[in-house]
């Protein structure tokens, strides 16, 4: 059987996105696995670009900007940030990295 999965799942899976299907959406996968339940993940295409429209939107904004440590522990302390915003300025904040750097590291480990 195939499970056609939707952008949020992905994002989901991947701890980029804040909604309490996160927690859930790792369950399945984990479940898939551990029982060797009969169904292949896939995803649309459309899925994939619209993932990667979201990604690369984000990216850009972070790109432009030169964050120092104190300007990350500003940011994070807004509480409106969008999941991949928040992690990398919890990085940033550990180990100060360029953007492209941290975006280079997220797509090559994906």
């Amino acid at each position: 059987m195939r499970l056609f999965l939707d952008t949020n799942f992905i994002f989901g899976i991947l701890d980029l996105h804040k909604n309490n299907e996160d927690s859930s959406a790792k369950e399945i996968i984990e479940e898939l696995k551990k029982n060797d339940l009969p169904f292949k993940l896939m995803y649309h295409p459309e899925t994939l670009n619209e993932f990667k429209r979201t990604f690369d939107s984000k990216s850009i904004f972070l790109k432009e900007t030169k964050w120092t440590k104190e300007i990350s522990k500003i940011a994070l302390e807004i509480n409106q940030l969008s999941p991949i915003e928040e992690l990398y300025h919890k990085q940033n904040i550990n180990d100060e990295i360029d953007p492209s750097l941290f975006f280079r590291k997220i797509r090559s480990s994906g």
